[in-house]
C-alpha cells in the first residue's frame, strides 16, 4: 500500500513538472527564434535535407496549429521520459538513457520533417530533456530525503516502543523482587521477631541468664537479617566506599554462600569512576550481583575472578568463573534473567556480553560502560 501511494505521488509530481517544462520549452523557442532556426537549418543540412521550406513561425497562432501541437506533445513526452529516467534509474543507467533520449529527439525531429514537412524546434527539445533530467534529479534527491526522514521516524517509533516495553518489563521485574523481599521479611524476619517476643515473655515470667543470652543472640540475628534486606535495597558499601569495594564485597558474600575462592583486581582510576552517577553505579552493581547469584546457583565454580579495567575510554567489569559454563547447544538469548540484565544495561547505555571463560572453562561476563562521552543514563 505504501509503495502504491508513493508511485502515485511520484507520477503526479512528474506530471506537474512535465507541464511546467513544456511551457518553459515553448517560451525558450519564442525567446530564441534565431538560434532555434539556425540549429534546425544546420541539423537538416547535416542530414542531407532541403532547407528551402524552413520558415519562421514562432508566434501564438503557430502553437495552436497541428505543427505546434505536435511540437508541444514532443516536448512533454521527452520531458516526462527524462524526469522518469533521472528519478528511477541508477547512475550509469540514467546517464545512458538521457543521452539516448537526446539522440532520439533529434531522430524524431528529422522523421517529422521528412515525413510531414513539419518544422521542429531543437531548442524546445533540448530544454525539455535538460530540464526534465534536472527535475528528475531534484525529485530523486527530495524523495531520498523524505524516505530517510520517514525511516528515522519509524525507527524512532520502534525505539520508543522498545523503551516502553523495557520499562514495563523492569517494572514487572521490580514487582517480582518486591514480592520476594516481602516474602523474605515474612518468612525470616517476622518469624524471628515472633520468636523474640515469645522468648521475651518467657524471660519476664522466668528470668534466667540462659534465656537472656538466647534473646540477645536472636536479636542480633534479626538485626543481621534486616541489614541484609537494607543492603539488597541500597548497598551501604556502594554508597560509602564506592563501586570497586561494593563489587569486592558482593564477591565475598557469594564466596560465603557457594564456597568458591575469589580474586579481585581494580585497574580503574577514581576520576573515571566519578563520571558515573550513583544511580549508574548502582545499576552496574546490580548486574554484577545478578552475575554472582547465577554463579552461586548454577556454575559449581571453584574460583571466581572480578576485574575492573579501562578499555578505549570504557569501563569494563569482568566476572569470570571456572564452573560448568554455558551449554553450547542451549539458546540463552531468551533467558529471562539474562534479558533483564540487558534491559538494565540499556538504561545506562551499557552492554553485557557472555562468552567462554579462561582456557575454555566456565563463563566470562563483561559489562561495558562507555564513559568517553557524557552518559545520560541517570
Amino acid at each position: 500500500m505504501f509503495m502504491k501511494d508513493l508511485m502515485q505521488q511520484q507520477i503526479i509530481q512528474a506530471g506537474i513538472a512535465t507541464l511546467i517544462i513544456t511551457i518553459i520549452s515553448v517560451l525558450a523557442v519564442n525567446l530564441m527564434p534565431g538560434l532555434d532556426r539556425d540549429i534546425l537549418i544546420r541539423f537538416v543540412v547535416a542530414m542531407g535535407g532541403n532547407t528551402s521550406q524552413i520558415s519562421s513561425q514562432n508566434n501564438a497562432i503557430y502553437w495552436i496549429s497541428v505543427s505546434g501541437l505536435i511540437n508541444i506533445i514532443g516536448f512533454g513526452v521527452f520531458a516526462f521520459a527524462s524526469i522518469w529516467a533521472a528519478l528511477k534509474l541508477a547512475v550509469i543507467g540514467r546517464s545512458f538513457v538521457l543521452v539516448q533520449l537526446f539522440v532520439l529527439s533529434l531522430i524524431t525531429q528529422w522523421l517529422v520533417w521528412q515525413s510531414f514537412n513539419i518544422i521542429c524546434h531543437p531548442i524546445g527539445c533540448i530544454a525539455a530533456v535538460f530540464l526534465g533530467s534536472f527535475f528528475g534529479y531534484y525529485l530523486r534527491s527530495n524523495e531520498k530525503l523524505r524516505l530517510e526522514r520517514q525511516a528515522q521516524y519509524y525507527e524512532l517509533m520502534i525505539r520508543n516502543k522498545e523503551l516502553q516495553e523495557t520499562r514495563l518489563s523492569l517494572v514487572k521485574q521490580d514487582e517480582v523482587e518486591r514480592r520476594i523481599l516481602a516474602a523474605d521479611l515474612h518468612d525470616q524476619v517476622l518469624n524471628d521477631m515472633k520468636q523474640l517476643v515469645h522468648r521475651f515473655d518467657n524471660y519476664v515470667n522466668s528470668p534466667s541468664s540462659e534465656e537472656a543470652d538466647r534473646i540477645r543472640k536472636l536479636t542480633s540475628q534479626v538485626m543481621g537479617e534486616i541489614r541484609e534486606v537494607m543492603d539488597s535495597l541500597c548497598p551501604s558499601v556502594l554508597e560509602h566506599l564506592g563501586l570497586p569495594a561494593a563489587i569486592e564485597d558482593c564477591l565475598r558474600k557469594g564466596s560465603e554462600r557457594a564456597g568458591f575462592k575469589i580474586r579481585f583486581k581494580n585497574n580503574i582510576d577514581l576520576s573515571q569512576l566519578e563520571k558515573l552517577s550513583l544511580v549508574e553505579q548502582s545499576l552496574v552493581y546490580r548486574l554484577v550481583q545478578e552475575t554472582i547469584t547465577n554463579i552461586c546457583k548454577h556454575a559449581e565454580a571453584k574460583i571466581v575472578k572480578a576485574q575492573l579495567q579501562n578499555q578505549n575510554g570504557s569501563i569494563v567489569v569482568s566476572v569470570i568463573d571456572d564452573g560448568k559454563g554455558i551449554d553450547k547447544g542451549k539458546d540463552i538469548s531468551n533467558s529471562r534473567g539474562l534479558r533483564y540484565m540487558r534491559l538494565r544495561a540499556d538504561l545506562i547505555g551499557a552492554r553485557v556480553n557472555w562468552r567462554e571463560g579462561e582456557n575454555g572453562k566456565g563463563t566470562c561476563v563483561e559489562i561495558i560502560i562507555n564513559t568517553a562521552s557524557d552518559n545520560n543514563g541517570a
